[in-house]
């Protein structure tokens, strides 16, 4: 698995639980960091912050999209936006 955090704190939580359930986690500090990972590297799932400061979750994700290799890869948003348009946003194929 692949997490995308720019949180360091989000970074330690979320792999100390992935791990506890026995995934293997790397992880990467924004959008840019994950596509050269994704280049080099294959995954199975990618934990996306949907809001990060240098590229954001919601482009990182339409650009992966765009390659044919990584057109399936399954990303699973994170947000603590709760309001039904980020929803929407996530959920919103490119």
């Amino acid at each position: 698995m692949l997490l995308v955090e720019d949180n360091e704190t989000n970074q330690v939580i979320a792999c100390a639980l992935l791990r506890k359930v026995g995934l293997v986690v790397d992880v990467a500090e924004d959008g840019r960091p994950a596509l050269d990972r994704l280049e080099r590297e294959a995954y199975d799932v990618v934990l996306m912050d949907a809001q990060m400061p240098v590229l954001d979750g919601m482009e990182a994700t339409r650009r992966l999209r765009r390659r044919a290799e990584l057109a399936d890869l399954p990303v699973i948003a994170m947000t603590a936006s709760v309001l039904p348009l980020d929803r929407q946003r996530c959920l919103k194929r490119a």
